[in-house]
């Protein structure tokens, strides 16, 4: 079979499942991240975009829905007050918030448990997007209370976002292939319900020339002992590094954390986790660049959706608009993307209980990343249907 007619079947084959994918309005960052690997598997594809040099994607999804709001917190006084107001006895206090020195509008603070992550802001590596959620088409409040506009199937539903539980098998017709098969393809640092392809668990000496032993020796220290999600970074690591060896090769990791899913205990779990991903993103950022490979590797963080602004008690419930990480060499960090939305009782994004309609589509996120590693336009809007509907295709986070 010529390599025309399989790069033909390819399209055609995306074409049928993000055609599906749509009318349904999944929320998965999984089935986007599958479809961008089987644009990339063809070799054909790269002769075709002229994209050479190793690029690698990695998905940190943060399992249960991320309370992303205490996460970057505005501290103008205005916004401040705003938030405190909304959030009630989940407020973490002004005085303790890390300032980030953001090239954007506004003044804003991490959580006080982020000090890595305060200082990759600051020197440019990492990069905040701002109320990014599932969406069909541009959204309002009243849009949304009207039902003007199409929306996604399922919203709030664990089930239907998380990637390793996507309600799509096998979908109107796409030949021969479940989507199970087709996550099979995107790599992961853990199986899943054994949908995602593990990484061998392999010695560093197995892995690394002699020329690499210095940031070999380095991974011991830089990674933080104690910390799931960097150990699961520490051996991607040894693959990023190898898989670097050959050049034009494109891989896309998915790294899942649990326990996010906080309706109650917020304000007691959440300090250790931010201070896990902290520590693990660091440690990852830290080891690329000693190894030259920094702008190679995109880390981008997703989860099902964000919780309530509003508290339950000691906790919050399922909610929509989020904030999403991006980190890495070529990205142009120190800036918050989209638009970051009044976090006031009744703002304009608000639908009730501090639920916060989306500004910025899934579609847009990972179109920008899918364009970043090589992905033609055309092929990105077979992938991403919905992009059509929004004005901007690129959010404008990479370098030029």
């Amino acid at each position: 079979m010529s390599g025309g007619n399989k790069h033909s079947e390819r399209r055609n084959f995306l074409r049928q499942m993000a055609a599906a994918i749509a009318c349904g309005g999944s929320a998965s960052i999984g089935v986007p991240l599958a479809l961008m690997a089987t644009a990339l598997e063809s070799k054909n594809y790269f002769s075709a975009s002229g994209k050479k040099g190793y690029r690698a994607l990695v998905c940190v999804y943060f399992c249960g829905g991320n309370d992303a709001w205490n996460l970057l917190v505005p501290t103008d006084s205005a916004g401040y007050a705003e938030y405190a107001n909304s959030r009630g006895g989940l407020a973490l206090r002004s005085q303790d918030l890390l300032r980030v020195n953001a090239k954007s509008d506004g003044e804003f603070g991490l959580h006080p448990s982020c000090i890595e992550l305060q200082d990759l802001f600051n020197a440019g590596h990492l990069a905040a997007v701002a109320n990014v959620g599932a969406l069909l088409r541009p959204t309002t409040a009243a849009s949304f209370s009207n039902k003007s506009v199409p929306l996604p199937a399922q919203l709030f539903s664990h089930a239907d976002a998380i990637p390793a539980r996507s309600r799509y098998g096998n979908i109107n017709g796409a030949p021969n292939q479940s989507l199970t098969d087709l996550l099979a393809q995107t790599f992961a640092t853990s199986p899943q319900e054994n949908l995602f392809q593990p990484i061998p668990d392999t010695r560093i000496s197995d892995r690394w020339h002699e020329g690499n032993f210095a940031a070999a020796t380095a991974l011991a220290t830089v990674f933080p002992p104690n910390n799931s999600l960097a150990t699961h970074l520490q051996k991607m690591v040894l693959t990023v590094q190898k898989s670097a060896e050959s050049k034009n090769d494109r891989q896309i990791f998915f790294v899942p954390m649990r326990g996010f899913d906080l309706h109650s205990h917020l304000l007691n779990i959440q300090p250790g986790q931010f201070r896990q991903i902290s520590q693990a993103f660091a440690g990852f950022y830290r080891t690329l660049e000693a190894m030259n490979l920094a702008h190679n590797v995109t880390l981008f963080t997703m989860s099902e959706f964000a919780h309530t602004l509003q508290n339950n008690g000691s906790g919050a419930d399922h909610a929509w608009g989020s904030v999403q990480l991006v980190m890495g060499g070529a990205v142009n960090g120190g800036r918050i993307y989209g638009d970051y939305p009044s976090l006031a009782n009744h703002g304009p994004q608000f639908i009730g209980r501090g639920t916060l309609v989306p500004t910025t589509s899934v579609d847009q996120l990972a179109a920008t990343l899918g364009k970043w590693m090589g992905i033609g336009s055309s092929d990105l809007h077979t992938i991403f249907p919905n992009l059509a509907f929004f004005s901007s295709k690129d959010l404008g986070f990479f370098d030029t």
